[in-house]
């Protein structure tokens, strides 16, 4: 008998070494709880800010078809018709859009091809002086002053190349952008008045995700 109470000590001891080393599941759950809730509040503000950035677009009217580039950065309104392939690339890594009809190649329809490259540190007036010397030796027409959703790009008219073109071009955030639009030559008839209505659409809708 006078081992009992011993005895009774040791199996409690037992008993509340055991109880120390059961997990504690209740906190380990209440962890994981806070770890998905800050993984599901980040996701929730990426796509509040993804869809801030696609409220900048403009809607779709009747005939026409909105065109968003979020890599790069834009979206624009295309006429009804249009084609496009944002998968290209520049000679120097830059990104390429295509704006077509029937094919790239086809010069019977109106056509835009949109590159988008790493500025470099260059200005506005850099890469038009450039575009200027590039052509010093044709008699080509420029205009100064226009924007694109409030920021300020240059024109030239009628550059020559394969068909004549019309080209924007503009600097935002460390990116270089240029607009081509052909063809730019009232000879053309048709493609030139389906140019100029692609030019305008886009022109009048053209807005930067950012």
């Amino acid at each position: 008998m006078k081992h009992k109470p011993f005895l009774f000590i040791f199996l409690l001891l037992l008993l509340l070494g055991l109880v120390a080393c059961m997990p504690t599941d209740g906190a380990e759950q209440t962890a994981e709880n806070s770890s998905n809730s800050v993984t599901s509040d980040e996701e929730v503000n990426e796509g509040e800010t993804a869809s801030v950035a696609l409220d900048r677009c403009s809607e779709a009217p009747v005939g026409t078809t909105l065109f968003t580039n979020v890599e790069d950065g834009y979206c624009l309104l295309l006429p009804d018709g249009y084609a496009v392939d944002d998968s290209l690339t520049t000679d120097n890594g830059g990104a390429e859009t295509a704006v077509y009809v029937d094919s790239m190649l086809d010069s019977s329809h109106a056509r835009l091809f949109i590159t988008v490259e790493a500025a470099n540190g260059r200005t506005l007036e850099e890469v038009t002086t450039t575009k200027q010397e590039e052509f010093a030796d044709f008699d080509v027409l420029y205009t100064f002053g226009y924007t694109l959703d409030g920021v300020p790009a240059n024109q030239f008219d009628q550059l020559p190349g394969q068909d004549l073109s019309r080209v924007l071009l503009l600097v935002k955030d460390g990116r270089f952008y240029t607009l081509t639009f052909t063809p730019d030559d009232p000879a053309a008839e048709g493609a030139y008045a389906d140019m100029q209505t692609l030019y305008d659409t886009v022109l009048t809708s053209f807005s930067f995700l950012r």
